[in-house]
């Protein structure tokens, strides 16, 4: 998803995330879902590279309760273009990030990447909330 040597502090990063939540938000129901699932991509990547920034003394040492995911969710909150973004919103567009890239599943046409098969993207507005009720259902099964 994101360039080799990318680091956290690339502009890069900042450009993806306006870039997503931007058709996440401003999007039709199908581009908001494609959307989501990328998010969920640059937000794995993004927790790789603060990992690897640490590593390499690039970031400061990792304080008890501020881990990688706190980190991007920071530079989420710093690409957003309104300021009043709380951390609990990030939350929850990580979440539903997460939540759409476990339904749509890997892509059985492109191996390299996680792709979205288009089953699982295009279906009515009423079959939104069943979608919902099923991934919570099988979450519950798992665990």
């Amino acid at each position: 998803m994101m360039p080799e040597n990318t680091r956290s502090s690339d502009a890069c990063v900042i450009n993806a995330f306006k870039f997503l939540d931007k058709a996440r938000t401003d999007g039709d129901n199908i581009l908001s879902r494609l959307a989501y699932i990328q998010l969920a991509q640059v937000f794995e990547s993004l927790k790789q590279i603060i990992a690897s920034d640490r590593l390499n003394g690039q970031l400061s040492v990792r304080r008890p309760g501020y881990g990688n995911a706190s980190v991007a969710a920071d530079i989420f909150i710093e690409a957003q273009e309104h300021i009043d973004t709380s951390r609990d919103e990030v939350k929850q567009v990580s979440l539903h990030a997460r939540r759409w890239r476990t339904l749509a599943g890997p892509s059985p046409i492109v191996t390299a990447r996680p792709v979205t098969p288009i089953f699982i993207i295009i279906y009515s507005e009423v079959a939104e909330g069943l979608a919902c009720v099923l991934f919570v259902i099988l979450l519950t099964a798992l665990y």
